[in-house]
């Protein structure tokens, strides 16, 4: 630098430069200041994310656990509920078996008869006393009796129609009724049709009977 460039830099010019060097070096000083603080608000904004991004993932553990315990709370209950109306269908199903078995009709024949003389050319017919021992009214009922002639080795089964197949009518009219019977009235009689048993070959009904080699019976049933 020559001696006449010395002579132009003042007083004025090297404050200046001061200046100028010292703005620098602050606005070097900002910049860094800004950096530090910039990273230490990144770590400030990072550690709150974490820690809103914890909350929100125990807030939303805490809603599972409430909505699986609202749901097995409703489970239980709905179950109770279920158990409770099973257990009282089975007591109110029991009560009207207990009460149809207590108040429906009992009806029995409480005893049989043979009225005439078994014997060739006579009339008999089989009478019998039917009651009802139950708590209430048999209504509908329809009852039939009859006698038949049958051999020892043939059975009378529980299906045996009534009447008799191949049995005349009875006179004056059908031999099967339909009455109601009351409960714990005086029995009600139910005959059989009257007819006379005659066999193929005579003198042997009596025997045959006696014997064991035929069966005369007396059957019926009753509907109600």
């Amino acid at each position: 630098m020559s001696t006449e460039d010395k002579k132009r830099i003042g007083p004025s010019d090297k404050w200046m430069i001061v200046l100028t060097a010292i703005i620098a070096v602050a606005t070097g000083l900002n910049v860094w200041i800004f950096y530090l603080e910039s990273e230490d608000t990144s770590k400030k904004i990072g550690e709150l994310s974490t820690k809103a991004g914890g909350i929100v993932d125990s807030m939303n553990t805490a809603l599972s656990n409430s909505q699986d315990a609202v749901s097995k709370a409703f489970k239980a209950n709905k179950d109770a509920v279920d158990a409770s109306a099973a257990q009282g269908k089975r007591a109110l199903d029991a009560s009207i078996k207990d009460s149809q078995r207590t108040l429906r009709p009992y009806v029995y024949v409480s005893a049989l008869s043979l009225i005439g003389t078994l014997a060739e050319g006579q009339q008999v017919h089989g009478q019998a006393s039917v009651v009802n021992g139950g708590r209430t009214p048999a209504t509908g009922s329809m009852e039939c009796a009859d006698l038949i002639l049958m051999p020892s080795t043939a059975v009378l089964g529980d299906n045996f129609p009534c009447p008799a197949p191949g049995n005349p009518a009875q006179p004056f009219g059908g031999i099967t009724s339909v009455t109601v019977i009351g409960p714990n009235n005086p029995p009600i009689m139910i005959n059989s049709r009257v007819t006379a048993i005659t066999p193929s070959i005579p003198g042997t009904l009596v025997p045959a009977v006696t014997s064991g080699a035929f069966r005369l019976y007396f059957f019926g049933e009753i509907t109600y």
